[in-house]
């Protein structure tokens, strides 16, 4: 698969190659927080007697739908597409979005929820330092070279 092929031949940054057991691991422990975390959000949703808490836990839920869009586009772009400048753009978006739905509505429309969104957050603090290291190392040396090139290319004409 590409993934198997693609990722060994990367630079990566420091601290930048996690144990492959570790991401089984993580992402089943993150999606079950994850879940849960929604689940009580739609439950404010349909029980809340705040109406400040159910807008708030409906604005949250609407961006939790958006940040499993994000997540599922971004390993296409990397790997498959092997599109990394996009791929750290979706990531970007993604660990925004997320941190969104963390801090300011899951905490006050559910404390629980906003604890169970955490791990995802500070997961998605990591793998957003890998996608840009690996940019970094990767792709911008590629950029510079080129920007080089046509620097002394230009200097060769005068």
């Amino acid at each position: 698969n590409k993934i198997a092929q693609r990722y060994p031949t990367l630079r990566k940054p420091p601290y930048g190659d996690p144990p492959r057991a570790a991401f089984p691991v993580a992402w089943t422990s993150l999606y079950a927080a994850m879940g849960y975390g929604s689940y009580l959000l739609r439950h404010t949703i349909d029980t809340s007697l705040s109406k400040n808490d159910r807008t708030l836990a409906h604005q949250a839920f609407g961006l939790y739908w958006f940040s499993l869009a994000l997540n599922l586009a971004w390993t296409p772009l990397f790997f498959g597409l092997q599109m990394p400048t996009l791929a750290l753009l979706d990531i970007t978006t993604l660990t925004g979005v997320v941190y969104v739905i963390t801090v300011p509505f899951h905490i006050k429309a559910s404390k629980l929820a906003g604890w169970l969104f955490l791990p995802y957050s500070l997961w998605l603090t990591y793998a957003t330092y890998l996608n840009g290291g690996s940019w970094y190392l990767n792709i911008l040396p590629r950029w510079q070279r080129k920007a080089e090139d046509k620097i002394h290319k230009g200097k060769d004409d005068l």
